[in-house]
């Protein structure tokens, strides 16, 4: 968000519910996620209407153009053997 936005935010509560417009597979990872790979990255329209990126999991990553989607929460990853787990938001096909 730039400086201007400031103040001009407006929240929103969302349903978790949406549809792919668009994905990719993501072949070649980002430091930390080498792991990971290969794994599906999509724009989901929500039913609220913003547009979210998302990571779609549990999907081999055919056939995804307009699929319905709902938000999970997941296991991202943690901080050593005793250190803290760090959870997020993923996508999978409804």
């Amino acid at each position: 968000c730039r400086r201007a936005s400031i103040g001009k935010l407006e929240r929103r509560n969302l349903s978790g519910k949406g549809s792919v417009l668009e994905w990719t597979r993501v072949h070649k990872a980002a430091p930390g996620y080498e792991s990971q790979v290969p794994y599906v990255v999509a724009l989901i329209q929500t039913e609220e209407g913003p547009v979210l990126t998302g990571q779609i999991v549990d999907h081999d990553g055919q056939d995804l153009d307009g699929a319905s989607v709902r938000a999970v929460f997941r296991r991202i990853g943690e901080d050593g053997d005793a250190g803290v787990i760090h959870y997020g938001t993923k996508w999978v096909v409804a």
